[in-house]
C-alpha cells in the first residue's frame, strides 16, 4: 500500500523591511506586522542592519526562533533598553556570521544552532540552559551573561568566545557553569598594551568529548588570566587541550583549581603550542603549563621508573620489563618487536600514551608483544597522528580502570593488514571521545576488553572479515560511526553487542568500501532510548543490505522521537517493549518481524516490510511532517477505531 499525506510548512515570518524597524506595527514580514512567539527570518542580502523596537524595554519582542542566513546582519536597540525575548522554541539559528546589540532573554535559556557566528554585544538576562550546539556564540563590548543562568552546554561542534580584545574584564560568564561535551571555550585577551584581563568561570564539568580551551597572549605589559574556579571530571569523561602561547607566564594564565595531579600531571590533558603537542602539567597555584622539555627522559629505556615521563628520541626495543608514568611517541618514533613479552606497568602513573603526529608502531615480534598494565587507573591515549598496537600471540592491555580514546587521530588495535588481532582483558569501560578507533580483533571478543562500549563521538571502525560475539553492552552519548569494514576486498560480515543505551544522538552505521559483497551490519540487544535519536544506516551504493538489527525498544513510557534514516535497513527483531513516541521514517526500509505496533504516531518515506498495526490514539502521517510522501508499507495495515490518518 502507498498512503500521501500532504501537511502544510510551519510559518514562518520573512523580514522584508530593509534597514527599518523591527516592532509590532509596521508590516515589514511577509506583508504583514510581527506577530510576537512567530519565528523570524532574515535571508535577505546583507550587509543590513536592522532596529529592535521593542516599547522601550516595558514588552520585548516575543521570538519563537530567531534564524540569519545572509551575512552582514546587524540589530541594534531602536532605544536604549530595547530587546527581544526567545520563547516558545528559543532557538537561534544563525547560519551566516551576524552581531545582535539589542537585549537578548529568556527565561528557558535557548538553543544555539547554524554553523555561523553570532556576537552578542549587550547584556544577556538568561535563565536556564543556554545550549551551543552548533557554530560559535562570541560574548563582545557589553555582552555578558547577568540572569540565573543554569549552566552553559558546549556540545563538540559548538564554541564560545570571551572576546575583550577591547580594554575590558567583565567576568561574562556570571555565575552559569559550563558543561563541556566538547567543543570550544576561547578568550581573547584585550589588543591595549598594559591592559589586564580577567575572566573567571564558576565551574567547568567535563563530561565527554574534547574541550579545546584556547587562550592568546596580552599585548605588551598586560596581563591575562582564564581561571576555572572547580574543575569536575568522572572516569571516562571528557578531555582537554589547552591551546595557546607563552602558557604559564603572565601574558597568558589558563588556571585550573581543584584539580588533583598524578605526579604533577593531568592525566587528561594536552597543552598545544604552535604545532607541538606536550603533557600538561599543573603547577601548585593551578596554572596549566606544557611539561618542561627537561621533565622529559629521552634515553635508554634501562632508565624508565614509575615516575618517568618517557619521550623517546630514537625508536628502542625494551629488553626487560618497565614501570612509567607517561608515554610520549612523536612521528616516527616506535617501539620495536621484543625479543620476549614485555610489560610496561602504568598502574602507580598518569596511565597517559601520548602520540603527537605522524605515524607510530608498538610492534611485536612474531609471538612476542608488550603489555600494558594500567591496574586501577584509566588508560588515556591521546591520538593526534596515527598509533598502532600489534600483538603477538597473548593479551595486550591490563587492568580495571577502563580505556578511553581522544584526539582525531587513529588508533588502531591490532595490525593494519589484519595478520594480528588484538585482546584485552580490561574490565572498565571502552570510552570513544573523538577520532577513529579500529578494531581488528582477529575473532577474539574481548579486543573492546569486557566492560561496556561507551560512543561518545568519533567513529569505531570494525575490520573482521568474519561475524564477532563482542557481546559488550553499548551507550551512545554523543554523535558517532560504526563502519563494518575489511582489510582487503570480500565479503561483509555482522557483528554483534550486547544492550543498547540510546540518547538525544546520531548513530551511522555504514558500510565500508572494502566489502564487496554479501550482507553486512550489526545486531544489539534490547534498546533503551532516553531521547530523541536517530539512527543512519549505509549502504554505500551497495546492492546487498547493510543491517541493523535491534532488540525490544523501552522508552519507558515517555514519548520520544526516533528517526530512521540512509538507504540500508534497520531490522526489530522483537516488539518493543514500550514506545509511545514518533517513528519517523526518512528513507530506507524498516523491517519489524512481528507487526509493528503504532501507539503514538509513524511519520515519513520510505518502505516498512512487514505489519503495521495503528493502535488506539496513534497516528499514521505520510511525508516529512512538512511536506507530502509517500510510505510504503508491504505487508497488513490495521487500525485500532480510534486511530487516525490523513491521506
Amino acid at each position: 500500500m502507498a498512503f500521501m499525506l500532504a501537511v502544510p510548512a510551519r510559518a514562518a515570518l520573512i523580514w522584508g523591511g530593509g534597514g527599518d524597524v523591527w516592532d509590532r506595527h509596521s508590516a515589514h514580514f511577509s506583508g504583514s506586522t510581527w506577530q510576537d512567539g512567530s519565528e523570524a527570518v532574515f535571508a535577505g542580502a546583507g550587509p543590513m542592519t536592522v532596529r529592535v523596537a521593542s516599547e522601550a524595554g516595558s514588552l520585548p519582542l516575543l521570538v519563537g526562533s530567531l534564524t540569519i542566513t545572509a551575512p552582514g546582519y546587524t540589530l541594534v536597540p531602536h532605544q536604549s533598553g530595547d530587546r527581544i525575548e526567545l520563547v516558545g522554541l528559543r532557538t537561534l539559528d544563525i547560519r551566516a556570521d551576524a552581531a545582535i546589540s539589542a537585549g537578548v532573554s529568556s527565561s528557558g535559556g535557548f538553543e544555539k544552532v547554524g554553523d555561523a557566528r553570532v556576537t552578542l554585544e549587550s547584556p544577556c538576562d538568561i535563565a536556564g540552559t543556554l545550549r551551543i550546539s552548533q557554530g560559535e556564540i562570541g560574548l563582545h563590548g557589553e555582552g555578558r551573561l547577568v540572569g540565573s543562568a543554569a549552566q552553559i552546554v558546549l556540545e563538540s561542534a559548538g564554541s564560545l568566545r570571551l572576546d575583550n580584545a577591547m580594554p575590558a574584564s567583565l567576568d561574562r560568564l556570571g555565575s552559569a557553569a559550563v558543561v563541556s561535551r566538547g567543543g570550544t571555550l576561547a578568550s581573547i585577551p584585550s589588543a591595549v598594551p598594559g591592559v589586564h584581563t580577567v575572566e573567571h568561570v564558576q565551574s567547568l564539568a567535563l563530561q565527554q568529548g574534547r574541550l579545546t580551551l584556547s587562550q592568546s597572549p596580552a599585548a605588551a605589559d598586560g596581563s591575562a588570566l582564564l581561571r576555572f574556579e572547580s574543575v569536575s571530571r568522572s572516569a571516562g569523561g571528557g578531555t582537554l587541550l589547552v591551546s595557546g602561547g607563552q602558557l604559564g607566564q603572565a601574558v597568558n594564565r589558563i588556571e585550573l583549581a581543584g584539580v588533583a595531579a598524578v605526579n604533577n600531571l593531568i592525566p587528561w590533558a594536552v597543552v598545544q603550542s604552535s604545532t607541538a603537542y606536550d603533557l600538561a602539567k599543573l603547577e601548585s597555584d593551578g596554572r596549566i603549563v606544557p611539561l618542561p622539555t627537561a621533565s622529559y627522559y629521552t634515553g635508554s629505556p634501562s632508565g624508565w621508573t614509575a615516575a618517568t615521563n618517557a619521550r623517546p628520541a630514537s625508536s628502542p626495543t625494551l629488553t626487560n620489563n618497565y614501570s612509567l608514568n607517561a608515554l610520549v611517541l612523536d612521528s616516527g618514533i616506535h617501539l620495536n618487536g621484543p625479543g620476549g613479552d614485555r610489560d610496561i606497568n602504568f598502574s602507580a602513573g598518569a596511565a597517559v600514551i601520548l602520540q603527537t603526529g605522524g605515524e607510530s608502531r608498538i610492534l611485536n615480534n612474531g609471538t612476542n608483544e608488550y603489555r600494558f598494565n594500567f591496574g586501577s587507573a584509566e588508560g588515556l591515549f591521546h591520538v593526534f597522528g596515527t598509533l598502532t598496537l600489534q600483538r603477538g600471540d597473548g593479551t595486550n592491555v591490563f587492568g580495571t580502570g577502563g580505556i578511553t580514546k581522544t584526539g582525531p587521530g587513529t588508533l588502531n588495535l591490532g595490525d593494519t593488514t589484519g595478520t594480528n588481532g588484538f585482546a584485552s582483558s580490561n574490565s572498565g569501560p571502552t570510552t570513544l571521545h573523538e577520532g577513529t578507533l579500529v578494531v581488528n580483533s582477529k575473532a577474539s571478543t574481548s579486543a573492546l576488553g569486557t566492560g561496556d562500549l561507551r560512543l561518545a563521538g568519533g567513529k569505531l571502525v570494525l575490520t573482521d572479515s568474519s561475524a564477532v560475539a563482542f557481546n559488550r553492552p553499548t551507550a551512545i552519548t554523543g554523535d558517532a560511526e560504526i563502519v563494518v569494514q575489511r582489510y582487503s576486498n570480500g565479503a561483509g560480515a555482522s557483528h554483534s553487542f550486547g544492550t543498547l543505551a540510546l540518547g538525544p544522538h546520531r548513530l551511522v552505521v555504514s558500510r565500508g568500501n572494502k566489502i564487496t559483497s554479501g550482507q553486512c551490519g550489526l545486531s544489539f540487544g534490547s534498546v533503551s532510548l532516553s531521547g530523541d535519536a536517530t539512527l543512519e544506516v549505509n549502504n554505500n551504493h551497495a546492492t546487498a543490505a547493510t543491517v541493523l538489527s535491534l532488540g525490544a525498544i523501552n522508552d519507558a513510557g515517555t514519548a520520544r522521537t526516533l528517526t530512521l534514516g540512509g538507504d540500508g535497513t534497520v531490522r526489530l527483531s522483537t516488539a518493543p517493549t514500550s514506545f509511545v513516541g514518533t517513528w519517523r521514517l526518512q528513507g530506507g526500509t524498516l523491517l519489524p518481524v512481528q507487526p509493528l505496533a503504532i501507539s503514538g504516531r509513524l511519520v515519513g518515506q520510505g518502505a516498512i516490510n512487514g505489519a503495521v498495526a495503528v493502535n488506539a490514539g496513534g497516528t499514521l502521517d505520510a511525508g516529512d511532517g512538512a511536506t507530502p510522501g509517500t510510505l510504503t508499507i508491504n505487508n497488513s495495515l490495521s487500525f485500532a477505531s480510534t486511530a487516525s490518518a490523513v491521506f
